[in-house]
């Protein structure tokens, strides 16, 4: 149950303002300005986060379908 709910909190806490605030920036830029360094940087904290959030449900999973111990 625990990593269900530190899965959640990394999406309620990092991952949906890290969308949010590249959303923003990429309105800023669409139309052909350039692409700040920032945005790159929340791209791959956004990469990191959401592959830990990720696989934290599946461990999860794991534990349940095989129940070791």
């Amino acid at each position: 149950m625990g990593l269900f709910i530190a899965s959640g909190v990394i999406w309620v806490v990092i991952l949906i303002p890290v969308q949010i605030l590249q959303a923003r920036m990429a309105r800023r830029f669409a139309a052909g300005g350039v692409i700040p360094a920032r945005y790159w940087l929340l791209g791959r904290l956004w990469i990191g986060f959401g592959t830990l959030a990720t696989v934290l449900p599946l461990i999860n999973l794991y534990w349940m379908v095989f129940r070791p111990g």
